[in-house]
């Protein structure tokens, strides 16, 4: 029989909690205090049980193998995983000039973009192929959308960037045994590609590509049963 998880995925919410990053020997970011804090209230504030449990699938998926796919707050927890660091607030701990995050009642809050470049030889690249180099674009730039205050800083063990912002800000990592005709997928994204579908075909490949690297490991494990 085969594990009782085929895959995993962690998206967005709140700050990760100082308490559960150290209890999983994670590197804790700089917070923001006071008034600062208030500007991103629905963010700075924790949810402890949902670390909890997101750290326990993570830490559980990560040691057996599991496919992994994380977005957003997703994938700053899977680089803690893994050893790496946060920017505890970007607009405050950098020189970034792009707002990463806007408030929820902005009318652009979910139509804006920025762009990435793409790192060539990646998933990314490849997910994204068709639409890089279309419409004037240089062939390694992509538009997308932005919900975060907090950033991966130095990547963890075995993560290497697949994309960055123009202030420097790593966008999409990976596990460089990425191969998901084995079961073998390890993929962080800052931004949402679920909220831009009917931005570029690639959006839905990144999900598809996890799914095809799902369906090989329980084949594995049923295999190995």
């Amino acid at each position: 029989e085969h594990l009782p998880m085929g895959g995993l995925v962690i998206a967005e919410g709140n700050d990760l909690s100082d308490d559960i990053l150290l209890k999983y020997g994670c590197n804790v970011p700089e917070r923001l205090s006071g008034e600062a804090a208030k500007k991103f209230a629905s963010d700075t504030e924790m949810d402890v049980p949902k670390d909890e449990l997101e750290f326990a699938l993570m830490r559980f998926a990560l040691a057996a193998g599991v496919p992994i796919l994380t977005f957003c707050r997703g994938s700053q927890m899977l680089n803690c995983m893994r050893g790496g660091t946060l920017i505890g607030d970007i607009e405050s701990q950098t020189d970034s000039n792009i707002k990463h995050l806007r408030d929820s009642s902005d009318p652009e809050y979910d139509s804006f973009r920025h762009p990435i470049e793409v790192k060539p030889k990646t998933p990314l690249a490849e997910w994204f192929g068709d639409s890089l180099g279309e419409d004037g674009n240089d062939g390694k730039t992509l538009m997308v959308n932005s919900y975060h205050h907090q950033a991966s800083k130095d990547l963890g063990w075995s993560l290497v960037p697949m994309a960055n912002s123009p202030d420097g800000l790593i966008e999409a990592f990976y596990d460089p045994r990425y191969d998901p005709k084995k079961g073998q997928f390890v993929v962080g994204l800052q931004f949402h590609p679920e909220r831009m579908l009917g931005d570029y075909p690639g959006c839905a490949r990144c999900y598809e590509s996890f799914l095809e690297a799902c369906r090989a490991y329980k084949d594995a494990q049923d295999a190995s049963a």
